[in-house]
């Protein structure tokens, strides 16, 4: 490999890395290869998406794509195909777009310690720095759901490399699966330790206990004996322990989305105005679906101001949009009508079935707008963001031609 030196910015990663330029270039030529021939973009998409057998290009297999599902759906929730009204050149037109993404669920490995205290309040330790994803609300619903107690009882510990449990961190879509998975045998481990403080209790085998909604059970001649998680603690002279730790490799499971973009172009000033977006996904078990649900607009959001309003402008490797007033970040006055659907996929790598959502909804949004201004003008905008500027050049070519 080579070193070089730039005067540019330098740059570090952001949602979906790589994915948000890579899809507005595939999913832009797509659309671009459906016109030349003669084909509706649903059509061709759903005519070359991935199904169950085939291969990527990578030569990767996975084990169920819901590719088609998903195109169907959003095909369904549009109305796409229908006849839409279309107005005049003068002032506006109108446009709709389309396009299709997938994103992997992330591998790595985690590690956590989940500890009864001799007052009875449980605590999980951890490495994890949750960057608003929402992280330590699903470790404690794992928990929750296993061990039978209410998730708010269950104090988050961040701790450091001197003592906490290693955690590779939040990146690459692998929260739910990596983590949850590693929460979900630290929780295992707590109650196999539970059970094993209960069956000296009683004088018998740990086999014969069980948890049942936060309680150690033992049944014998008809009658039932149960200790909960304060009466344990009191059993032992120190705090009850509970580790586990996960290492994921790279499942064969994607996740499959894809979205409609209705827009309205002005034809005197190129201003162009997102009417309505159509968002489908596939996912496994939703853990918390309102955290769910707000990854997939958060992504939209982040993907809106890639696609529309964000640009870092250099001059001679100096920044020149150096506020907000220059850099527009999408705000509320942004707001799009968005409808949502989920598509249920097979069970996921993640605890109880669950896939990744964090990085759906940026990359796919951008191509979907600039596949929508194409519809309605005739101009492809190539370069990203799509402005008014770009799409009146191009107006004014076509005009001139």
């Amino acid at each position: 490999g080579y070193c070089v030196y730039t005067n540019q910015v330098p740059g570090g990663y952001f949602r979906a890395p790589g994915e948000v330029q890579t899809l507005f270039a595939v999913e832009s030529h797509m659309d671009m290869v459906a016109q030349a021939m003669g084909i509706d973009p649903m059509e061709f998409r759903l005519r070359n998406g991935l199904k169950k057998g085939d291969t990527r290009a990578t030569g990767e297999s996975l084990s169920d794509p819901y590719c088609t599902e998903v195109l169907q759906r959003v095909a369904k929730i549009s109305g796409w195909g229908k006849s839409r009204a279309r107005k005049a050149a003068k002032p506006l037109m109108t446009g709709r777009g389309m396009a299709l993404g997938d994103r992997h669920v992330g591998h790595g490995d985690s590690s956590f310690e989940l500890v009864l205290e001799r007052n009875g309040a449980l605590r999980l330790l951890s490495g994890v720095g949750d960057q608003g994803v929402g992280a330590y609300t699903m470790h404690r619903q794992v928990v929750s759901a296993l061990l039978g107690v209410d998730p708010n009882s269950i104090r988050i510990e961040v701790g450091d490399t001197a003592n906490a449990p290693y955690d590779q961190g939040i990146k690459g879509a692998r929260g739910t699966h990596i983590e949850g998975q590693a929460v979900l045998r630290t929780t295992n481990s707590l109650i196999e330790a539970l059970r094993k403080l209960a069956a000296g209790q009683w004088g018998t085998t740990v086999e014969k206990i069980t948890w049942e909604n936060g309680v150690a059970l033992f049944k014998e001649n008809g009658k039932a004996k149960r200790l909960g998680l304060k009466e344990l603690a009191l059993l032992s002279d120190q705090p009850i322990k509970g580790f586990g730790a996960f290492v994921g490799h790279k499942p064969d499971v994607y996740s499959f989305q894809a979205v409609v973009a209705d827009v309205e172009v002005d034809g005197e000033s190129g201003a162009v105005r997102l009417t309505h977006l159509y968002f489908v996904y596939d996912v496994g078990t939703v853990i918390n679906p309102l955290i769910h649900q707000g990854q997939i607009e958060g992504g939209i959001v982040q993907g809106l101001g890639y696609a529309l309003t964000e640009e870092l402008k250099l001059d001679d490797g100096r920044i020149t949009t150096v506020t907000l007033g220059d850099y527009k970040l999408p705000n509320i006055a942004d707001h799009v009508p968005l409808t949502t659907s989920l598509v249920k996929a097979q069970a996921g790598p993640g605890p109880f079935g669950a896939k990744s959502v964090a990085e759906a909804g940026i990359s796919i949004i951008a191509p979907a707008v600039a596949n929508a201004v194409f519809n309605a003008t005739g101009v492809r905008i190539a370069e990203l963001p799509v402005t008014a500027e770009k799409i009146r050049d191009g107006l004014l070519c076509r005009y001139r031609a």
